[in-house]
């Protein structure tokens, strides 16, 4: 442990941290926009005021925002998105379809209210399915991201 600080010449522990940064640099060409732009939606879900939902939910609901926010072929198909999540576990892919849509409806007033009120839009019509609430959001997402970006 002593070495750690004899390294530093008296910084402390920075060595350590620089040579997490480096690692972290050199893995990031994959997953940094990724990580950044789910992160960003994660906040974007926040300030909409979505709250009542389990972690496992929110994060994939936010990744599937990004991810659609980001997709350029426009094919989006929500059931294959259960199973690539959930690692191809069939049971764990309806779980969390029936888990999405179960806290999908318990946050439907509080998102719409707060796109009326932050965004000055009223997408209430078309919050009708998971994926049709995922396609808005991520519209949404692509025009108002940068304001709710961290």
């Amino acid at each position: 442990m002593q070495e750690h600080f004899e390294m530093g010449n008296g910084r402390g522990i920075m060595p350590i941290f620089s040579q997490w940064t480096e690692l972290r640099e050199m893995d990031s060409r994959t997953n940094q926009a990724d990580d950044l732009s789910v992160d960003n939606a994660k906040t974007f879900l926040w300030k909409l005021g979505v709250e009542a939902m389990p972690l496992r939910i929110f994060t994939f609901l936010a990744e599937l925002i990004a991810k659609y926010a980001a997709n350029t072929d426009d094919k989006f198909v929500l059931s294959e998105e259960y199973v690539a999540y959930s690692n191809g576990d069939l049971q764990y892919a309806k779980a969390l379809r029936v888990g999405l849509t179960y806290h999908i409806g318990k946050n439907y007033d509080t998102v719409h209210q707060s796109l009326e009120k932050l965004c000055q839009i009223s997408p209430k019509a078309f919050f009708k399915t998971n994926k049709k609430f995922v396609e808005v959001l991520a519209a949404v997402f692509m025009v108002y991201g940068k304001d709710f970006a961290i």
